[in-house]
């Protein structure tokens, strides 16, 4: 079963201005290894601070909000553009965690929160120990920065810090499938979804020759108290590739 926030995509991308262009930006391609609360939590004064209300982990009195909050602009080691940020998650007022994280964009971004992440099919259930926040500019050909994260017994981990974009047809994301034993996950396998136009065959306006390629198939484990991950395919490699057309991909109800 694929993350649900992953159905929204083909809606997306029919509302995209649908213009051809070329590979989607290194920057698309980033995915960080898990880290935890230990590191060194930045207190610079926010440039902007974002209310985000959760709804399930607050009747569970986990958390009820968090203050996400960009502090500054800056570089990475690839010399790309980036946006520092601080995610302070709060239960009646008071702060339990707070978390650094960074943004691959130095654009004003808006911040989402999505819980109900991954749905078990069969029994319409979800495994609401898992949560994701996103950083970016909402519209087509701009980059979301996606945070996944896992909270139990106060323990709060950033599992997957993954980048996603989509411009008309085009994208790359990541798609991650759970695997559940009863109500919990204990494991997730998670591949990166690249779509780009295939230039090797003429251009047709009303139904698109496309190339859907995979790689970075990753298996995250948990073992009751932390998860850990392990890369199955080399990194940044295609281990398989579709070729599809525009209707093929996606098909309209």
């Amino acid at each position: 079963m694929k993350k649900l926030l992953l159905i929204a995509l083909p809606i997306l991308l029919f509302s995209c201005k649908e213009e051809r262009i070329g590979g989607l930006p290194d920057s698309f391609n980033g995915q960080d290894k898990i880290v935890n609360t230990d590191t060194l939590v930045n207190n610079q004064k926010p440039l902007k601070t974002d209310t985000l209300i959760f709804q399930k982990l607050s009747k569970s009195s986990v958390f009820d909000t968090v203050l996400a909050s960009t502090l500054k602009k800056g570089f990475n080691k690839e010399n790309v553009e980036i946006t520092f940020c601080r995610l302070d998650f709060y239960l009646k007022g008071k702060k339990l965690f707070s978390f650094p994280v960074t943004a691959d964009t130095s654009e004003e971004g808006d911040w989402s929160l999505y819980e109900d992440l991954f749905p078990d099919g069969k029994r319409k259930v979800f495994d609401n120990r898992f949560f994701e926040i996103s950083y970016g500019v909402p519209a087509c050909g701009y980059a979301q920065t996606n945070f996944l994260f896992f909270i139990e017994n106060n323990n709060l981990q950033l599992i997957s810090r993954n980048i996603s974009g989509v411009d008309g047809p085009y994208g790359d994301w990541t798609e991650f499938e759970p695997n559940f034993v009863e109500n919990k996950i204990v494991s997730l396998s998670s591949k990166k979804v690249t779509i780009n136009s295939d230039e090797s065959k003429p251009y047709n306006d009303e139904n698109e020759a496309l190339i859907r390629t995979f790689s970075d198939s990753i298996v995250y484990k948990y073992n009751g108290k932390k998860w850990s991950e392990k890369l199955e395919t080399p990194k940044s490699k295609i281990f398989r590739t579709e070729y599809k057309t525009f209707n093929e991909l996606y098909k309209q109800e």
